[in-house]
């Protein structure tokens, strides 16, 4: 998987948005992570996504597959399917 094929919506203040993205990094998953609090362009790209009906962060897309929250056990099955070995503990 190439960086653009993950990316997570998130907001600075969140904390369920930097546990995902520091299990990513520990994961070893190249990903991009978007600011929606301070970058306006990635809010509209994300309520593009979703057609308007925001409800939190953090949002990811893998491969357009949308994973809301930082729902581990969701990540984990779509990441050991495309062949990465996921960390259980970190």
């Amino acid at each position: 998987m190439k960086k653009e094929d993950v990316t997570v919506y998130a907001t600075h203040t969140c904390s369920f948005c930097h546990a995902l993205i520091n299990w990513l990094k520990v994961n070893e998953i190249e990903h991009e992570a978007k600011m929606i609090d301070t970058d306006l362009n990635a809010q509209k790209e994300l309520l593009d996504k979703i057609g308007g009906n925001f409800q939190g962060v953090p949002v990811s897309f893998v491969n357009e597959e949308m994973v809301l929250g930082f729902d581990r056990n969701r990540l984990k099955d779509i990441f050991t399917q495309a062949g990465y070995s996921i960390k259980e503990d970190f």
